[in-house]
């Protein structure tokens, strides 16, 4: 935190505490009062954080991958019915 935010932190915890009302705080710190209401409304606005949430699969799978002598290659999950992988080789 560099020496402004420090400061600005300093003045918003101190009027938070004193049970002062913004214009008194400002006139007992000899601080201006919309350079506080700037630094107030800088400080207590935090935009939400960008980024990326990690999502959990609620199962996990297993991949079965076919590679088959004339080249065909396919991948399906380890539940794939025999139907559909009769189809897939046939297809190849």
């Amino acid at each position: 935190m560099n020496k402004t935010n420090k400061v600005m932190a300093h003045h918003i915890e101190q009027w938070l505490v004193s049970g002062l009302t913004k214009a008194a705080y400002c006139k007992n710190a000899e601080i201006g009062y919309k350079s506080f209401l700037y630094l107030y409304v800088r400080y207590t606005s935090h935009p939400e954080p960008a980024g990326f949430t990690l999502l959990e699969p609620k199962e996990s799978f297993v991949i079965i991958k076919f590679h088959l002598p004339n080249g065909c290659y396919f991948s399906v999950p380890e539940n794939c019915s025999l139907i559909v992988l009769q189809k897939l080789v046939q297809v190849c």
